[in-house]
């Protein structure tokens, strides 16, 4: 009877943080030559965008990252804002294999870590974390290494720590970052989740760097480890606010957390719930289930500056924003749960360090949209990129000149 309720509630969350028929898709063809124009004003297809990196100045000196994801290849495909719109740039192999099952069911799957300096990117195909040396002009690819499990999908950095979310095995691991952007697996260093088939969708560090949080749609849990001297502890469970807890993010300088809850993808259930993490292993609910009246909430960010937390209604197929307080309560900010509306099934999110932009990546339109950030979290659409595989996984701007 379990196993044929979990199974129900995963099937039903990747229909609904993924869009059906979206995992498996052939992703589209990449060239780096000169393609079609622009669509429009604010749009641009998925070719060069040609001009070097070094000359973008002001709050543009931003790049966007994303996963090809590729059963064949994976390649970590890079966008600039460039001319009023969003332009591809880039792609860089990694050497390893995706896994297209898993496009829109994770958060998580890059990591920007060493003051901007450094890229990792999940091979879930081929249970490889791939290493990139960030610089003005691209990504210079380090280095490989097996994820130590099955399926890596998420990855959490705290200084010289990565740790992985190995989702086909139910288990974490870990590694030190050298100096030089190479990972060094910490030998026999692995720790379990709550069971099997727990739908993990997440993995990342509080601001201390002392706990480790996963989060489990498929069990409506929240897993906990006390991290010493980079070694884990755990997991302790924890049962979430809501149903489905997918994607999260830590209020920065704080041992707060924002959990998105998607209630299995059923139509206007979304909800956000917040939690006070106190290390070693306490999670206790600040705010439990706010509703934003969409569907399926999935992705979280939080502006650098703590106040703002926007999330992606897949299902729905706009952003919601919420207020943050210093007590880590939350406000619903945007009118009728909705500040904008986005390509077909929203998923990962990324926000510029200057919190000016929001990044969408949108599974079915195949696009990433740029959204400018004002007052009060009011989101204005500003570019979009086209012509993305359905592939794509993960979402993560840097500003390698910082």
């Amino acid at each position: 009877m379990r196993f044929t309720l979990l199974l129900t509630l995963a099937v039903a969350l990747l229909s609904a943080c993924s869009g059906s028929g979206v995992p498996g898709s052939p992703p589209a063809t990449l060239s780096d030559q000169s393609g079609p124009p622009a669509l429009s004003a604010n749009s641009q297809s998925l070719t060069r965008a040609g001009a070097p990196r070094a000359q973008q100045t002001g709050p543009d000196r931003v790049v966007v990252y994303t996963l090809s994801n590729g059963a064949s290849r994976n390649k970590v495909l890079s966008f600039v804002p460039r001319g009023g719109a969003l332009k591809y740039d880039q792609s860089f192999d990694t050497g390893g294999l995706g896994d297209p099952s898993v496009a829109g069911t994770v958060q998580g799957a890059i990591a920007i870590a060493g003051d901007n300096r450094f890229l990792f990117a999940v091979d879930a195909g081929s249970n490889e974390i791939s290493s990139f040396r960030i610089g003005d002009d691209g990504l210079e690819f380090i280095d490989r290494i097996a994820s130590g499990g099955m399926q890596p999908v998420s990855l959490a950095v705290h200084h010289d720590l990565l740790f992985v979310l190995n989702e086909g095995s139910s288990s974490i691991a870990g590694f030190r970052i050298t100096r030089n952007g190479l990972l060094r697996r910490i030998p026999h260093l692995s720790a379990p989740l709550s069971g099997s088939g727990a739908g993990p969708a997440e993995i990342s560090f509080d601001s201390s760097g002392t706990v480790l949080v996963v989060t489990e749609k498929a069990t409506n849990n929240i897993d906990t480890y006390a991290v010493a001297n980079g070694i884990p502890t755990g997991p302790t469970v924890h049962a979430a606010s809501g149903m489905t807890p997918f994607g999260f993010a830590f209020v920065p300088r704080s041992e707060i957390v924002v959990v998105s809850d998607a209630f299995g993808g059923a139509s206007g259930m979304g909800a956000a719930s917040s939690y006070a993490v106190t290390p070693p292993n306490t999670l206790a609910p600040i705010s439990a289930l706010v509703p934003d009246d969409n569907t399926a909430p999935c992705w979280v960010v939080i502006t650098h500056d703590g106040k703002l937390a926007f999330i992606s209604n897949t299902g729905s197929d706009t952003i919601s924003t919420y207020s943050i307080d210093a007590a880590g309560a939350l406000t619903l900010a945007s009118p009728k749960g909705v500040s904008a509306q986005t390509g077909r099934t929203p998923a990962d999110l990324a926000i510029s360090s200057d919190d000016r932009s929001l990044f969408v990546l949108s599974l079915k339109s195949r696009t990433i949209g740029a959204y400018s950030i004002g007052a009060g979290g009011r989101l204005t659409k500003a570019r979009v990129a086209h012509g993305l595989p359905a592939s794509a996984l993960g979402l993560a701007a840097a500003s390698p000149n910082d």
